[in-house]
C-alpha cells in the first residue's frame, strides 16, 4: 500500500519559514504581554512489545512569563479496560528548545532579549508500555497559560493547552500520524492563502481532517469571541476551509489577529477507524507588502495531473 505523504508547494517549511521571516523583519511585531503556550501536537510511535514512544512537540513564545517546563506530566488511560489514570513523566528530548523564527540583520527576537516575536520548538518523549490492547486508549497532555496575545479567544492566558491523541490497539499496532510542518504560521490579508499539516502516516493508514474546538482539559472547549468558532477561527472571505483528504487549509483572512486553529486527524485502516490525534495551531494574521506566490498546472495549465503506462513516454 502506498504509504500517505501529504505536502504541498504553499505549505511547505521552507515558504512558512521565509514568509515568516520576512514578515518578522517588515513589521517588527511585538507583545506587551503574553504567557507562553502557542501550540502543540502529541503522536505516538510503536516500538514493539506493547510499548509506544510518545512525543509532546510544544511551541513556547520567548516572552512568555514562565520558562518552558522541565518535565511534562502525560496521562493515559481506557474506560474499556477499565484503566483510568496512568501517569508517566515526559522528559525534553537532548538538543531540545531551538528557535524557530528568525529576525532580519539589526533586530533581534524576544528569545535574544530583542522584541521581535520568538517561537521556540520544544520536544517532550515518554516510554509507556500499555499493560492490555484495549480499543480507547487516551494519551493526553496540558500545559499553561496560553499565549495571551490571541485575540479570538476570550481571555486565553487564563487556560492551558491540551492535546490528546487515541489508539485503538486490539486492531493493530498503529503507529500515529507525525507532522513536518510547524503549527505557527504567518498569512497575509486579503490574499488566498494555503496550509499544509506535512502529515506522514508510516503505516499508509486513510487520514481524514477536521476542525475542532481547541481545550483546556479534556472536556472544556475554550470560549470563543463572538462571531469566532471552532469552524469560523478568524475572519475570512470566502470563509476559511479545511480539505478533509489532505488537511490544507485554505484561508482569505480579513484583518489583523491572532488565531487559535484546532485541527483533528483520523485514521482509518480497511475502513475502521483505529487511532486519531489533535494539533493546537497559533496563526498570526497580518498586512503584507508582498504578493505570495502561486503555482500553475503543468507546462502553463490549469491540470494539476497526469499519468503514463509503465514504459510510456510521459512529455
Amino acid at each position: 500500500m502506498m504509504k500517505a505523504v501529504y505536502s504541498s508547494i504553499a505549505g511547505s517549511i521552507f515558504r512558512k519559514i521565509c514568509l515568516l521571516s520576512l514578515i518578522l523583519c517588515l513589521f517588527g511585531i511585538k507583545e506587551s504581554r503574553a504567557s507562553h503556550a502557542a501550540g502543540a501536537d502529541l503522536t505516538y510511535e510503536f516500538i514493539g512489545n506493547g510499548q509506544y514512544r510518545v512525543r509532546f512537540t510544544f511551541y513556547y513564545d520567548c516572552s512568555g512569563l514562565v520558562s518552558a517546563p522541565t518535565v511534562q506530566t502525560l496521562n493515559y488511560s481506557s474506560n474499556a479496560c477499565g484503566f483510568p489514570n496512568g501517569t508517566i513523566d515526559m522528559f525534553p528530548v537532548p538538543g531540545t528548545g531551538q528557535e524557530i523564527t528568525h529576525a532580519c540583520t539589526g533586530a533581534a527576537t524576544t528569545c535574544a532579549g530583542g522584541s521581535v516575536v520568538g517561537i521556540q520548538e520544544w520536544v517532550y518523549e515518554a516510554i509507556v508500555t500499555l499493560p492490555a490492547n484495549c480499543p480507547d486508549w487516551n494519551f493526553n497532555t496540558s500545559v499553561g497559560n496560553r499565549n495571551a496575545v490571541v485575540t479570538t479567544i476570550d481571555q486565553p492566558d487564563n487556560y492551558s493547552l491540551y492535546v490528546d491523541a487515541w489508539l485503538d490497539n486490539s486492531v493493530s499496532d498503529n503507529n500515529s500520524p507525525t507532522f513536518t510542518n510547524i503549527p505557527i504560521a504567518f498569512e497575509c490579508i486579503n490574499q488566498t492563502n494555503n496550509y499544509n499539516q506535512g502529515v506522514i502516516d508510516v503505516d499508509g493508514d486513510s487520514l481524514v481532517y477536521s476542525f475542532i474546538a481547541p481545550r483546556s482539559d479534556d472536556n472544556n472547549p475554550l470560549p470563543y469571541l463572538s462571531p469566532y468558532s471552532a469552524a469560523n477561527p478568524f475572519l475570512s472571505s470566502p470563509a476559511v476551509t479545511i480539505n478533509s483528504r489532505t488537511g490544507d487549509i485554505t484561508m482569505n483572512p480579513q484583518q489583523e489577529e491572532v488565531a487559535v486553529v484546532t485541527v483533528l486527524i483520523e485514521e482509518y485502516r480497511n475502513g475502521e477507524l483505529i487511532g486519531s490525534v489533535m494539533r493546537d495551531m497559533q496563526l498570526y494574521i497580518v498586512a503584507c507588502t508582498n504578493t505570495l506566490p502561486t503555482v500553475t498546472g503543468i507546462n502553463g495549465s490549469a491540470n494539476f495531473t497526469t499519468s503514463s503506462c509503465t514504459g510510456g513516454q510521459l512529455f
